[in-house]
């Protein structure tokens, strides 16, 4: 029997939701080394990588090959849970025996909706060996408002949570390490003795479970972040915190050739499919030979300005990593330190997932 102890560096499984517009498939695109799978067709706006999917079959052969063959990408983002609940609905149906049968509700007594979470249960289970290889899975859900009626109160209230089944969402929930619910930040003032809305533009990350939403994490977030966009790139700023945990947690973005078979299961031994820590991703960027001359810290600053553009993912690793201090810029960080940069970036943009 092997017994493996302690504490062990995961990828991230995740959900991003919110309402509509309020940039949700933006927040994932700024993950490490995303690929979408896109079933939505939403990111036209969005300069990443996708896999268009038009049935349940080219969403399964889409995880299968993030699995096995060789690839860059670090995050696998579907979008969006809930139009794949309808390409799961739609397949039940036309599996259906009975050709009278044309909606899920037509099984009757909620049978189609077991159907349906049946088959939510084999999606999560088929993207168990991305997580093995070292891939984060992010789900992207819309939002909807549902009311709650607790035993012993007399009024209810209204709860946003994820626009799956109601069979759907404990499933999705349990397999999740990381819920985070998006809404856009509206400031009530008293204006002339008269509640006024002010703003209503700013954007918020809730992370932690309250009555008015459905939210968690298993890794210390802060209760809500702020989630700003660079309106002269028109890009949104990934979270500090949030790309601290990323980088901390993909595998290396030059992923190995998974050894999974989806029929039989990978014994734990298999040592192959474990990928290295992203934690560590300075391994691969080895330091100066020592007799080699080393460049002043302005001209190494000079060489790496191409880091501005992606100051908050790399500042994020330079926390994680002790180069620097909270409050500090990439440009604090040690000559020696930088060096490493300037001597291999090629690796540290593939280590971080950011380009030059």
């Amino acid at each position: 029997m092997n017994i493996i102890s302690g504490k062990q560096i995961a990828p991230v499984k995740g959900i991003i939701y919110g309402p509509e517009k309020s940039g949700k498939s933006s927040l994932a695109s700024m993950l490490p080394s995303p690929v979408f799978i896109d079933i939505e067709h939403g990111t036209a706006n969005l300069d990443v990588s996708r896999l268009p999917c038009e049935t349940i079959a080219e969403v399964k052969e889409s995880i299968k090959w993030l699995a096995m063959e060789q690839h860059n990408f670090a995050t696998v983002v579907i979008d969006s849970a809930d139009w794949l609940e309808q390409m799961i609905v739609k397949a039940i149906i036309e599996k259906a025996k009975d050709k009278e049968i044309t909606s899920i509700e037509d099984f009757g007594y909620g049978k189609g909706w077991t159907k349906v979470a049946e088959t939510w249960k084999g999606l999560l289970d088929l993207s168990a060996p991305l997580s093995r290889r070292g891939m984060n899975v992010i789900f992207i859900s819309h939002s909807r408002v549902k009311t709650v009626n607790e035993p012993g109160k007399d009024q209810g209230y209204e709860h946003y949570e994820m626009n799956v089944a109601k069979q759907a969402n404990p499933l999705l929930g349990a397999w999740a390490d990381m819920i985070l619910f998006i809404n856009f930040f509206t400031r009530v003032t008293e204006v002339k003795g008269r509640p006024k809305v002010m703003n209503g533009r700013d954007r918020r990350i809730y992370t932690t479970h309250c009555a008015i939403y459905d939210a968690g994490n298993r890794y210390g977030l802060p209760e809500e972040l702020n989630y700003d966009f660079d309106d002269e790139k028109g890009i949104p700023i990934l979270p500090v915190e949030l790309a601290s945990i990323f980088n901390a947690r993909s595998g290396q973005p030059i992923l190995q050739k998974a050894s999974v078979a989806y029929k039989k299961p990978v014994q734990p031994e298999a040592k192959a499919t474990i990928v290295p820590e992203a934690a560590k991703p300075s391994e691969g960027i080895q330091a100066p030979p020592e007799d080699a001359p080393e460049p002043t810290l302005d001209m190494i600053i000079d060489q790496l300005a191409w880091l501005e553009k992606s100051k908050v993912v790399v500042e994020a690793y330079m926390l994680n990593k002790a180069w620097i201090t909270v409050g500090q810029t990439w440009k604090d960080a040690s000559a020696s330190n930088l060096n490493r940069i300037l001597k291999k970036p090629d690796d540290f943009c593939a280590a971080l997932g950011i380009k030059k």
